[in-house]
């Protein structure tokens, strides 16, 4: 699972990060739509490291600015996947920033990529939880 990058808030704890306690956080809906699903526990990630920012339009204002910083994110992403020891991996994108990003740096040359409604979006988590599956062809 794959989102763009960071937030913008600290990082208080250990795995604070897909663990937001603030109530802005939108996370917990990850839990609840794939709780007793194949996908329960599997690696999350985010395709860009060290750029917290919560902003998806200043993130890609900043890439296209500085293209390195994309380059090298992508190559470290490749690194991580092997680093992991995957397999085949379906990488499952949270949202359209990460999802077309992916493809533009063809990632989806290597690896499915199956796209998902990002989990900040503002529905319900029973809302969030059925489109996912729907996406994901419904599999528990």
């Amino acid at each position: 699972m794959v989102g763009l990058n960071a937030a913008d808030r600290p990082i208080m704890r250990e795995w604070g990060n897909f663990h937001d306690l603030s109530p802005r956080g939108q996370d917990y809906k990850i839990r609840y739509a794939f709780e007793e699903t194949k996908y329960w526990g599997a690696y999350m990630t985010d395709l860009i490291k060290g750029y917290h920012q919560t902003n998806s339009s200043i993130l890609k204002s900043d890439l296209k600015k500085n293209p390195h910083i994309l380059a090298n994110n992508i190559l470290r992403f490749f690194e991580e996947i092997k680093d992991i020891g995957a397999m085949n991996p379906l990488i499952i994108a949270f949202g359209n920033d990460v999802y077309n990003l992916m493809e533009k740096n063809n990632i989806h040359k290597q690896y499915e990529i199956i796209k998902i409604i990002h989990y900040s979006h503002h529905i319900s988590k029973e809302k969030y939880r059925e489109n996912v599956l729907e996406i994901l062809g419904g599999e528990k």
